[in-house]
This record gives C-alpha cells, sequence and structure tokens, in this order.
C-alpha cells in the first residue's frame, strides 16, 4: 500500500474463506449501518486473533438520532472482538463522508474490512 490512502490504487480486495490475509498491522472495519449484526464482531475475531492483530471498528453517522445507536453497537462489537492478543478500539465520525472518515484513522500497515455487499459510493 502507498503512503497515502489518497494515492491507492487498489479500489477492492475481496478474500474468500479460507485464503490468506495480506500482510496487515490492523483491520479497520467498516460499520455502515445500526443494524449490523453481532455475528460480524465474531468474523473479524476469526481475522484478527491468528495474526494477533489490533482492530479498530469505525463507524459513520450524519443524524444525531443514530448516535447513541451507533456507540452502543461499537462498544458492544469491540466488547465481543477483544481478547488478551487482540486489542480494540472504535470511532464514531459524526460528518463527513467514508473516505474522509478512512482517511482520519488510517495508518500504513492498515487493512480496510467492510462486509459482503457494502458499497462506499465515493470510492466508486
Amino acid at each position: 500500500m502507498t503512503d497515502s490512502l489518497q494515492d491507492s490504487r487498489v479500489t477492492s480486495l475481496l478474500i474468500t474463506d479460507g485464503r490468506p490475509l495480506p500482510a496487515a498491522r490492523r483491520l479497520v472495519v467498516l460499520v455502515a449501518s445500526p443494524d449490523t449484526p453481532y455475528d460480524l464482531a465474531r468474523e473479524v475475531w476469526n481475522l484478527a486473533a491468528p495474526h494477533r492483530l489490533d482492530v479498530l471498528f469505525v463507524a459513520l453517522t450524519r443524524r444525531r438520532s443514530e448516535r447513541g445507536v451507533l456507540q452502543r453497537l461499537l462498544v458492544s462489537l469491540a466488547a465481543v472482538t477483544r481478547d488478551d492478543h487482540v486489542p480494540v478500539e472504535t470511532h464514531l465520525q459524526e460528518r463527513g463522508s467514508w473516505l474522509q472518515t478512512v482517511q482520519a484513522v488510517w495508518r500504513p500497515g492498515d487493512l480496510i474490512v467492510c462486509q459482503d455487499g457494502q458499497t462506499v459510493y465515493q470510492w466508486g
């Protein structure tokens, strides 16, 4: 990956079950909806635990009414995912786009994770 997220030419990366993850230091998991199932936490743990990767759950809200629901969801996902070898943090962005949100938290070595069928329109 390049030094800047904006310079990245990778628009998508599909990793199917049983395939190894690319080298990464942290998984940045995009939580796009207050209806995100808690099963996501177990799937993320399955990706992170064997490699002892850090995890960051990220959500974006543009409506004040969603803030509390998303904050509780992030805390719950983090609690289910965290263990002695998988540190987990959360980030709730209250304005902007997904691209701005990811740029605010992205560091070299991060692998962006989203759910099957999730689309981030700003990236095409």
